[in-house]
């Protein structure tokens, strides 16, 4: 089980600064996109991310309505590993995974608090990342949803090979709850964009990963 600062920012200066404050423990970094309707919120774009600069492994979560458009810059960028869709968007998903893989990149798949195990299971051999949302997603700080958990039972049962990542909610006091299941990546946004060392509040979270 491994860290990755979930970065959820509307301001490119901001998205600098959390990764400065994180660049010496860890290179992997998940960067929020918000564009849809389930919220209000929206973020800095594909763009403004991608002015980043630095040798960083960057893995892009697209909560959009559309992500088609988006997909098609990022699979040209090096630094990028991994691209997570949402289950909810309007354009063609199993297009958008022939389009990621095609480039080389890793696909995964979000599942917001209210989707069921039926209504994604048949992408589950086209992915290499099952994210499973455990707080509303939106904005961060949002109520921990333990129950959403037992998910990564379920599709490790149905015989799911890739890489289980939560994110949300993600802090010392759920790290015990969150050892009890099979999850590979744990995405943590408030309990390091908030702290006052983000860099020893890293430490100490992976720390607990590994007792």
């Amino acid at each position: 089980m491994k860290i990755h600062p979930a970065i959820l920012v509307t301001k490119p200066t901001d998205l600098i600064i959390q990764i400065s404050d994180l660049i010496e423990v860890t290179k992997d970094f998940d960067i929020d996109i918000i564009d849809w309707q389930r919220t209000n919120t929206s973020t800095i774009s594909v763009e403004q991310a991608l002015e980043i600069k630095g040798e960083l492994n960057l893995h892009f979560d697209l909560m959009c309505d559309h992500v088609l458009d988006k997909i098609s810059l990022l699979v040209k960028e090096p630094r990028v590993k991994s691209i997570i869709i949402t289950l909810d968007t309007l354009d063609d998903i199993s297009e958008a995974f022939d389009i990621i893989h095609h480039h080389g990149k890793r696909a995964g798949l979000s599942i917001n608090p209210d989707k069921k195990l039926f209504e994604f299971s048949v992408y589950l051999n086209d992915i290499d990342i099952l994210q499973i949302f455990s707080i509303e997603p939106g904005a961060q700080g949002q109520p921990f949803l333990e129950e959403r958990l037992e998910l990564t039972n379920q599709v490790k049962e149905m015989g799911f090979k890739g890489q289980i990542e939560i994110d949300g909610g993600v802090n010392k006091k759920t790290i015990p709850i969150l050892k009890q299941y099979p999850i590979d990546i744990l995405s943590v946004g408030s309990a390091l964009s908030k702290a006052t060392n983000p860099q020893e509040t890293f430490l100490d979270l992976q720390k607990l990963i590994s007792d």
